[in-house]
């Protein structure tokens, strides 16, 4: 069991799950601060890959096991992991990348980490698993985005991580991955734990004009699914003049237009059988959207979905708004 020494707390951009990826293992060895006993006791196997879309994610892992033949005690913080990348297979000198130096670089906002420590107990042959002990950065914050600038040059990066368990240091070497500034644009639907999600968007034929967006879940198994999404509001919709604006809406910062007010995240299941589908809907005056300042013409729209943990960015179609 994990015991909570402190109030817990890390602040980091949302994780989007899923799918493609490459990386490779290696076994930890000593850092200049640890112990050879830490060593002795736990094997340290690292790993890292690509996963997801819009935005892709560099995700970073470690993962701890118990050689021994006695239960073993482990202490460690909330950032326990420090990720660096080098340009260079032996990993020496300066990293060209650095996740204690991180930064929200759309709105120049540092991360924080909150002061917690997690004690683990785990028996002999046990591992702690590499969920906690994870690094997730989006793939623009290394690499940069046509919309932000590039911030490295296309190519091969090796991937280290300094791991702070028990007032030690271990360095454990996580492979390499070929990486470019080439993401794709948020996509028209997501699939996510077997639900597949889509929002399209219309103009209403009504007086003044309105627009209308759906949200549609489809159970693509054949087996009873459920998902927690926010109650009053499973998503919300943002507008854009400009169509790679929208594509990019991870990084664009403030759209053109978004809804008044917060969505307040109170979750509620939804539950659907084998195959079964349920849209859910909501309608926007256009005279809302385009208020006194924005002028008419074609918008582009995206909707972030609110699921309990995770928010998905979709792409919803383009409108035509006049007064």
């Amino acid at each position: 069991m994990i015991r909570l020494a402190l109030i817990a707390g890390i602040v980091s951009l949302t994780a989007l799950t899923a799918a493609c990826g490459q990386g490779d293992q290696a076994t930890g060895k000593i850092g200049e601060l640890a112990t050879e006993t830490l060593a002795d006791d736990v094997r340290f196997t690292g790993a890292v890959s690509l996963v997801g879309v819009a935005p892709t994610r560099l995700l970073a892992s470690v993962s701890l096991t118990n050689v021994t033949d006695r239960p073993i005690r482990l202490e460690y913080g909330a950032c326990a992991v420090v990720l660096l990348g080098f340009d260079d297979p032996g990993r020496s000198g300066t990293p060209v990348w650095d996740s204690e130096e991180r930064h929200d670089p759309v709105t120049g906002s540092a991360y924080a980490c909150a002061d917690i420590l997690y004690v683990r107990d785990i028996g002999p042959g046990e591992s702690l698993p590499a969920e906690e002990l994870q690094v997730s950065v989006p793939l623009y914050e290394i690499m940069g985005h046509s919309l932000l600038g590039r911030f490295l040059p296309d190519g091969r990066y090796y991937w280290l991580a300094r791991v702070q368990v028990n007032n030690q240091t271990i360095e454990v070497p996580l492979g390499q991955l070929l990486l470019k500034m080439d993401e794709q644009p948020v996509p028209r639907q997501r699939s996510i734990d077997g639900l597949l999600y889509r929002v399209d968007t219309w103009t209403a034929a009504t007086s003044p004009t309105a627009v209308g967006s759906t949200l549609s879940v489809v159970n693509q198994t054949n087996a009873f699914m459920a998902a927690s999404i926010a109650d009053r509001c499973p998503f919300s919709l943002y507008g854009y003049r400009e169509k790679a604006r929208r594509d990019g809406a991870f990084v664009a910062g403030e759209p053109d237009w978004g809804p008044k007010g917060r969505c307040l995240l109170e979750m509620v299941f939804l539950r659907l059988g084998a195959g079964e589908s349920r849209q859910l809907n909501i309608t926007v005056p256009g005279a809302e959207i385009l208020g006194d300042s924005l002028p008419e013409g074609r918008y582009y729209l995206a909707a972030v979905v609110w699921l309990k943990n995770r928010s998905i960015w979709l792409a919803a179609g383009e409108i035509q708004l006049q007064r």
